[in-house]
């Protein structure tokens, strides 16, 4: 069985950072949240595009969302762990703002943590 062959430490530390990244995404996912992500991706993208750091196309630098993660499918994580290195600069920036001016101390301690553990 796969879980014979695989010590208990790597199941653990792999289910860890995927519980992780599953919080991240749900601290910054929130329909607001969502809206301010999208803009502060768009604007890095104007950013990227006027200084000619990434090229335009048909189709190309469409601003999306962090995808979240299933449960059960690899691809499905690879997706998530993909959108979340796409829209890094974009989600520090929603998690820095939120830590400051979230609605109370608990999303903001949420978004705290969050940016610490992406930093």
């Amino acid at each position: 069985m796969f879980y014979d062959a695989v010590p208990v430490e790597e199941v653990a530390e792999v289910h860890t950072f995927f519980q992780t990244l599953s919080m991240i995404v749900n601290v910054v996912c929130s329909c607001k949240r969502n809206d301010e992500l999208q803009a502060a991706f768009e604007n890095e993208i104007i950013h990227l595009v006027e200084n000619g750091e990434i090229a335009t196309g048909r189709g190309a630098n469409q601003v999306g969302t962090l995808q979240r993660s299933g449960d059960t499918r690899w691809s499905s994580h690879f997706n998530s762990i993909c959108s979340l290195l796409r829209m890094y600069n974009a989600t520090i920036s929603v998690l820095e703002d939120y830590a400051v001016k979230g609605s109370n101390a608990a999303q903001r301690g949420d978004a705290k943590y969050a940016f610490n553990v992406m930093m």
